[in-house]
């Protein structure tokens, strides 16, 4: 999925350059809070009040794998076969408070 994708799947949506943000489909938002942006090969995505990217996907009903595709747009393959989520790491603050989401991606070696 590309950023202008989920774009037209968002509330409250606004561009500024390549930075998207829209109303996170996570949780009831009051104002934009999800940001947004295609990235090398992946679409970035950060919920500010914590939601996590699986949730994310979740509210969208799409697979997490969506929000993390291996297609460039126009472009095409970058190279990969689709991959899964094969672990997830949640980094918090001191109050436990989620900051951000990493995925590990398998199986590695997965080159075309």
């Amino acid at each position: 999925m590309r950023a202008e994708d989920l774009a037209r799947r968002l509330h409250g949506v606004s561009r500024s350059g390549d930075d998207w943000s829209g109303c996170c489909p996570a949780h009831d938002d009051a104002r934009p809070s999800l940001s947004f942006r295609d990235g090398d090969g992946a679409l970035l995505v950060r919920c500010h009040a914590g939601c996590a990217v699986a949730d994310i996907a979740t509210a969208l009903d799409v697979p997490v794998s969506d929000l993390l595709s291996t297609k460039r747009g126009r472009g095409g393959d970058i190279g990969h076969r689709p991959s899964r989520i094969v672990a997830t790491y949640d980094y918090v603050d001191e109050r436990g408070t989620l900051l951000y989401q990493a995925v590990r991606l398998g199986p590695k070696g997965n080159a075309g």
